[in-house]
């Protein structure tokens, strides 16, 4: 007979160790794993919760990471230790969650999971989770997630929901593998503290922290989508789909530097928290591309003439980016990018209000993280700090 409690590990006392336990299972089964700084992050979030099984011995079991804005809830990460899987432990701790989120008022959870993951699914599915739509390539490229989503607030669905906790209990866990062990669960978890920071009502955005190579000096360039995963990345000088109709660069993927991604980063967390993620137009810009726009549009009211200056794209430290809901769609904004008119401006007297509104909830986030915005162009921010042209990296 192997005991189990579920807690709730912001109140342990060895709190730091289930989080080193934890760290060790991340690394164990995701390709992406979060680090403890990201873990302690969740322990000290007002909005974020981790809930943990512990065994008998102090060993972790399994885990959940959930977040809960407004009456929205949505399961950031779920893990079983591998030698534990197929007893009902990650339907207990999904359970216990759900339940945890229910109690706060939420009417709905969500959830992304990986599109080949059936197991995982098939356990959604079981729960009730209704599969909304698929996010392509969230864990790469051509690795496509599905998000599923349940509702609590209806009497069947909540009916189901405690029909389901009723009947794990009547079964006791026993574990399919081997008829002779099983596991009894003890719920003890203190009461949830949850706090309605948001105004804004948006499904929130899955917030997962990479533990990628960090550079010894802010001056590296970084690859963005490595520390912002959650960053829909739209190159448009990447496509003809800008206003040169050519393609200016060659590649795809957002560089910047890693003193500037930093700040995106946190910028990146402000915005998940009222439910948005950003989506980036353009970043790090070689001299050689910023001469080819020079080009074609020789106005340095819109383009950095490169003859007699550097562009902070080629510097490395200036994003042009927008933001997007929960279901990956633009909100209102002034213009379109790359609209040359005075609509594109930070005047917002010849604009919708909403786009107004967006544009400077954007701008306000932006600023207090340590960037400016350039007045002729609602998009385009620029780090505080200033680094040097850059004429030898390329994307």
């Amino acid at each position: 007979m192997i005991t189990i409690r579920i807690t709730q590990i912001q109140f342990e006392d060895n709190k730091d160790e289930y989080i080193s336990q934890i760290v060790e299972l991340e690394k164990l089964i995701f390709d992406d794993p979060w680090d403890a700084s990201a873990i302690s992050q969740m322990c000290e979030s007002e909005t974020q919760r981790v809930y943990a099984l512990i065994q008998d011995d102090g060993r972790v079991a399994a885990y959940c990471c959930c977040q809960v804005v407004l009456d929205e809830g949505e399961i950031l990460r779920i893990a079983v230790e591998p030698t534990m899987r197929r007893m009902g432990i990650g339907r207990s701790v999904l359970i216990k969650t759900i339940e945890a989120m229910r109690q706060e008022s939420c009417n709905s959870v969500f959830l992304e999971v990986r599109e080949d993951n059936l197991p995982a699914i098939n356990l959604y599915k079981s729960f009730g989770f209704e599969d909304l739509y698929k996010r392509k390539d969230y864990y790469g490229k051509g690795k496509h997630a599905r998000i599923f989503k349940i509702l609590l607030g209806g009497l069947i669905t909540l009916c189901s929901f405690l029909f389901m906790m009723t009947s794990c209990s009547k079964n006791n866990y026993e574990n399919t593998a081997s008829a002779s062990s099983s596991v009894q669960i003890h719920f003890r978890t203190p009461e949830p503290t949850f706090t309605e920071s948001p105004t804004e009502k948006q499904t929130p955005v899955p917030t997962p922290k990479p533990t990628p190579t960090i550079p010894s000096s802010d001056d590296a360039f970084v690859n963005i989508k490595d520390f912002i995963p959650n960053a829909i990345i739209e190159l448009k000088y990447a496509t003809t789909d800008n206003f040169t109709g050519k393609v200016i660069y060659n590649f795809s993927d957002a560089y910047a530097r890693y003193g500037t991604v930093k700040k995106l980063m946190r910028a990146a967390d402000m915005l998940s928290e009222k439910g948005y993620s950003i989506k980036i137009w353009d970043a790090f810009r070689p001299v050689s591309a910023q001469f080819r726009l020079w080009e074609v549009c020789p106005d340095p009211t819109y383009v950095a003439n490169p003859n007699v200056g550097y562009s902070n794209h080629t510097r490395g430290c200036a994003i042009d980016l927008t933001i997007v809901d929960g279901n990956g769609q633009e909100v209102l904004m002034p213009t379109c990018f790359d609209d040359f008119s005075g609509r594109a401006d930070r005047d917002y007297s010849d604009v919708d209000k909403q786009a107004a509104d967006n544009s400077r909830f954007l701008e306000s986030v932006m600023e207090s993280c340590g960037f400016s915005g350039y007045y002729g162009e609602w998009w385009h921010y620029n780090d505080t700090v200033k680094y040097q042209p850059e004429s030898v990296f390329e994307p």
